[in-house]
């Protein structure tokens, strides 16, 4: 009972590496992409050893970003994340729903 004890005592005391949440990151989600900066450069790592004194992050994923456009009753194209048709200056759909990729985020 004591050794357990003890061993509790120091994990307390142990200081958190400097890159936890990103090490814990990582092992949730095996396909979350790691990028290494090395010579002022991001590049792609796949096995990040984690070096306390290396800057590591999380590579970026982009967001979609879906829309449509439409016709207001001034003659203006409104471009709305929303179905907006039931909006009071809506005139008509200019097209269907589109998607485009977005700059996610990322931890450091």
């Amino acid at each position: 009972m004591q050794i357990n004890n003890i061993r509790a005592f120091f994990s307390r005391l142990r200081k958190k590496h400097k890159h936890h949440e990103l090490i814990e990151a990582k092992k949730r989600d095996p396909s979350l992409q790691i990028q290494w900066e090395l010579n002022d450069q991001w590049i792609d790592i796949e096995n990040p050893v984690w070096f306390e004194n290396q800057k590591y992050r999380a590579k970026e994923r982009p967001k979609t970003l879906k829309f449509r456009r439409y016709l207001d009753i001034d003659g203006n194209i409104r471009l709305v994340a929303i179905d907006a048709s039931q909006r009071s200056d809506f005139v008509r759909w200019l097209g269907n729903w589109e998607e485009m990729d977005i700059e996610g985020e990322r931890h450091e």
